[in-house]
């Protein structure tokens, strides 16, 4: 079989080797589809080395972080059993999953956290129930209620899809995005979009929300400016109803922060909450996000259609990391 590898940056390579062997709770899958994650583009950008320095070891997603490497990557994946391991007895052979594994840039793939694609759903809309996973855990911690008020930083896939789960939350969402593609999908969901080289972002919010902070703020984008944003836009004590706005991180930063998240103690003035949310809950939990992702999607309250700007071959994914990484394409589906 084929299967892409991470030998040195921005350089990947496809190979021919074996099929995977199985364990005997997982099962093998054929791949269909594998969409690109954002930790895949820091690792094909700085290398596997560089990036793992920067995950902590005790961080939920280290082993799927610097997916891309020297034994494959890959990690949001739909397709098709063909073969199960000695100890499965809840799946058979032919069924349509969907879930979370590694080296998903290949033909086939060895899995044990998997869930039924339902027929109504493509193999492309089921390598997103990984991503939109973290998305819906992003805003359930938010505690975002009905009526409220919350902005996306970023509207990069993280962020897109934390837009639309906000949305479906019941809020109020304004996006803020520099990216003119991106701008325009937002815009198919979001009730205001920002472009922070045009407009002073945090004075755009005031002017929205009459000078009182939004209820949450969500950073998916990974940068001192917006990590800066967020604390600016807290507003000057405290939100409406007695609720204290709440910030929820969910981006992976590439280097550290250079912006003083204690300036001016700027978060106790401000009785503000900061969290962070980089995953959801494990496998077999009885609320496990990825669940919930799938239902979302199945009931038509997030549409993953429009994400879905490019479908590639497996034997183009280098030529397509680059094009990523110029922002040529938005979000890309590797076909094997």
């Amino acid at each position: 079989m084929k299967k892409a590898f991470l030998l040195e940056k921005m350089s990947i390579h496809v190979r021919d080797v074996p099929k995977p062997r199985l364990e005997p709770n997982h099962v093998l899958v054929k791949v269909h589809a594998c969409s690109i994650c954002g930790t895949d583009l820091h690792s094909y950008r700085y290398g596997e080395n560089e990036i793992m320095k920067r995950v902590p070891r005790n961080f939920p997603m280290s082993s799927f972080y610097g997916a891309i490497n020297s034994q494959g990557g890959g990690h949001q994946i739909a397709g098709e059993i063909v073969e199960l391991g000695a100890d499965v007895t809840q799946w058979k052979i032919s069924d349509r999953v969907a879930g979370v594994g590694r080296s998903g840039f290949a033909e086939y793939c060895s899995m044990k956290r998997i869930y039924p694609l339902p027929n109504e759903l493509s193999y492309e809309a089921g390598s997103f129930i990984e991503p939109l996973g973290v998305a819906v855990a992003a805003v359930r911690r938010s505690g975002i209620r009905l009526g409220d008020f919350a902005v996306v930083l970023g509207a990069g896939p993280i962020g897109h899809l934390t837009l639309q789960c906000a949305k479906a939350a019941g809020g109020t969402v304004y996006v803020t995005e520099v990216s003119e593609k991106r701008i325009k999908l937002a815009g198919m969901f979001a009730d205001e979009v920002i472009n922070p080289r045009e407009v002073d972002p945090v004075k755009r919010v005031e002017e929205l929300m009459g000078g009182v902070a939004p209820n949450v703020i969500f950073e998916c984008a990974g940068r001192d400016a917006t990590i800066k944003q967020l604390i600016d836009m807290a507003g000057k004590y405290w939100t409406p109803y007695g609720q204290h706005m709440r910030g929820v991180i969910v981006s992976l930063f590439e280097k550290p922060w250079v912006y003083d998240l204690f300036d001016n103690n700027a978060i106790i003035a401000k009785s503000m909450e900061l969290i962070g949310s980089p995953i959801y809950y494990p496998y077999e939990h009885p609320k496990d996000e990825l669940r919930i992702a799938i239902d979302l999607m199945k009931t038509g309250k997030i549409n993953i259609t429009p994400l879905i700007t490019a479908k590639i071959p497996l034997e183009d994914i280098d030529l397509d990391f680059k094009t990523l990484l110029k922002d040529e394409k938005l979000y890309v589906v590797i076909q094997p």
